[in-house]
């Protein structure tokens, strides 16, 4: 069997290993921000290690706290307890996508350094409205885009409205590299921190001595960036193509009783990450789960997936629970497509989602 590499990949390969390569990483930098139209782009190892790093860049520490919406995942919060902070959970606005912005003032305090706000599949509801609120009461943004690659808001591309937007590119993204992710910024001294903390402080920021705070080892491995710049170049064409097998699904569902996609807020053009339904049958996550036995992947039956205020690692910082988040969760129909997927096979989901939905009666 003969395997083609892109250019790029091949290029890599031909000379690794190199343990000081950065030539396809740097190349990668450039390009992200260009697309993107941030003044700065930081690669980094995972969607997870993007915002451990955006929060040490903003000086997130020990005792303070961080407000993130309670749909977010595990993943999401993890970061915070890394750095010895907690998490405060906020719940979603009515339709389960925004922020609900008076809990968010509700629970801000003298602690309180920053908020995520998490882009869950795909969806950024009015980020506008959230950044704007966050900074008339003195607080950063960090950005969870990584569900979000491609996905606009009044014609912005997610990621690029808080003080740092955090991506991932793992091999369920649009924008894929196996692993990855990135950050993205217009503020310099931010990136330069970023920078620093992927790799153990060994870069500073100008004007820091080297190893002066603890870093990570989160850098982006060169064939990684490669087959991320191959991705990067056809993004478009890998969005116009999630965006019609999502058309053609909804259209298969029209008729289907209790089953209906779950709208886009105003002036949001999504990335259609997932083809998301909002389901109006009763025990959602039974439905969703039996979906997952049948051969139909989704984020709620086939990985379990529930708000992070409902996570037993998280119980000591949900004091009251988030209702709204956990309703949005538990009866959103995540449904999880790759590129290989052909109309045929969206065709056979679709049956497969009409016949269970037909009949659905739980005991």
């Amino acid at each position: 069997m003969t395997i083609t590499l892109p250019d790029a990949l091949t290029s890599v390969s031909e000379r690794m290993p190199d343990p000081w390569a950065t030539g396809q990483v740097d190349l990668y930098e450039r390009e992200l921000s260009e697309h993107f139209g941030t003044a700065e782009a930081i690669a980094v190892a995972s969607g997870t290690a993007a915002l451990h790093c955006a929060l040490i860049a903003l000086g997130v520490g020990k005792d303070d706290e961080v407000l993130v919406s309670a749909a977010a995942s595990p993943s999401s919060v993890a970061p915070i307890l890394y750095l010895g902070a907690a998490p405060v959970f906020v719940d979603s606005g009515i339709g389960g996508i925004s922020l609900d912005l008076q809990d968010v003032a509700s629970k801000i305090t003298e602690r309180t350094r920053a908020i995520i706000a998490v882009h869950l599949w795909g969806r950024t509801g009015d980020v506008v409205r959230l950044v704007e609120f966050a900074g008339s009461h003195g607080l950063k943004v960090v950005e969870d885009a990584r569900d979000a690659v491609g996905t606009r808001f009044d014609d912005q591309y997610a990621g690029t409205f808080g003080e740092l937007g955090c991506m991932s590119t793992s091999d369920r993204q649009i924008l894929w590299s196996g692993q990855g992710g990135f950050v993205l910024t217009d503020d310099e001294i931010l990136a330069d921190r970023c920078r620093a903390a992927r790799s153990h402080w060994q870069t500073p920021p100008p004007g820091h001595q080297q190893n002066a705070e603890l870093g990570h080892n989160y850098a982006l491995a060169e064939p990684l960036a490669a087959i991320a710049r191959f991705n990067l170049v056809r993004l478009d064409k890998l969005l116009s193509d999630r965006a019609q097998q999502t058309r053609l699904l909804a259209e298969l569902l029209v008729g289907t009783p209790r089953i209906r996609p779950t709208e886009s807020v105003r002036f949001e053009d999504p990335n259609h990450q997932y083809p998301l339904f909002r389901l109006e049958l009763p025990r959602p996550r039974e439905f969703s789960a039996r979906l997952a036995a049948l051969g139909v992947l989704n984020c709620v039956g086939s990985f379990l997936t529930v708000a992070a205020d409902k996570v037993p690692l998280f119980g000591r910082y949900a004091d009251d629970g988030c209702l709204r988040a956990r309703n949005y969760v538990d009866s959103t129909l995540a449904i999880i497509l790759t590129q290989r997927d052909t109309d045929d096979r969206i065709r056979q989901i679709a049956s497969v989602i009409d016949r269970e939905a037909q009949t659905w009666a739980p005991e």
